[in-house]
């Protein structure tokens, strides 16, 4: 399970850490690894991609650790970002995870 909500303010560039452990050790069979990552970005108003526009470079991991750059986004206005991780195993099926991250555009202050 990762965080539910993850909180900015429009001008912020962040990287995020997103701790996949507890999904990765639910596979059943042991010795998987993470081989790939997907995350898009949609506006929560109309579902359009909004990837390019709020992720900044390609995402990344570390063992089972993930880490995302978001950036932009409109005051006020919410977004769900599709994580979507793949784990390998020679001689096994890829095993695919994914999880949706709550993503809300607030401006504190003036």
């Amino acid at each position: 399970m990762i965080k539910e909500i993850y909180l900015k303010q429009p001008s912020e560039q962040e990287t995020i850490k997103i701790d996949w452990s507890e999904r990765a050790n639910a596979l059943v069979v042991a010795g998987y690894t993470i081989s790939a990552i997907e995350v898009k970005v949609f506006d929560s108003g109309g579902g359009q991609d909004v990837t390019a526009s709020m992720v900044n470079g390609s995402p990344s991991y570390s063992g089972t650790d993930i880490f995302v750059t978001l950036k932009n986004g409109t005051d006020g206005s919410d977004y769900s970002a599709r994580i979507r991780v793949t784990f390998s195993k020679t001689s096994y099926p890829d095993q695919i995870q994914e999880e949706d991250l709550r993503i809300m555009v607030r401006q504190v202050g003036t």
